[in-house]
């Protein structure tokens, strides 16, 4: 199973009637870091280029250290970015959850089983495969509530259907 990215978890809030779009400022500045990467690494490349055999290994170094806190900086970014729309998701379930608890379920049965496979499909990527993440005690509180807000949806929808 391949890791949920960024356009994943922005279409899941899409079928939560959420939708995002580029221009939201909770994308800028995760979009500025890259755009200013990129630019970052057009100029290392051109000096890297012209690097040669007598280029002194202090000098490599600090192009090391350039490199990675280059990384560390996307990584940084994209962890923010990625938190947010766990936030927001996590909101947006839970507000789900609240409503499917005091409706019929036959009005939006459809609805109910999307919200559970996006609630399962965040729990087994994110709790698996975002080491970056792991560190982060709010990720594992987010991570919980759309765990438990999941086993909410799937007792509502066990209720209907053994109602049927």
């Amino acid at each position: 199973m391949k890791t949920m990215d960024i356009k994943e978890l922005i279409d899941c809030l899409g079928h939560l009637g959420a939708p995002l779009h580029k221009s939201t400022t909770l994308h800028r500045p995760f979009l500025n870091t890259l755009e200013e990467t990129s630019a970052k690494i057009q100029r290392l490349q051109q000096t890297l280029s012209s690097l040669t055999d007598s280029t002194s290994s202090a000098e490599i170094q600090c192009y090391e250290r350039y490199v990675s806190s280059i990384s560390n900086n996307i990584i940084k970014e994209n962890t923010t970015l990625v938190m947010n729309l766990l936030k927001i998701l996590q909101q947006k379930i839970k507000s789900y959850a609240k409503t499917a608890y005091n409706s019929t379920p036959e009005s939006h049965n459809e609805k109910l089983v999307k919200v559970i496979q996006i609630c399962k499909r965040i729990e087994n990527d994110m709790s698996i495969k975002k080491t970056y993440l792991s560190m982060d005690e709010e990720f594992w509180r987010i991570l919980y509530r759309i765990i438990k807000y999941e086993q909410i949806l799937r007792a509502r929808y066990l209720v209907y259907n053994n109602n049927i």
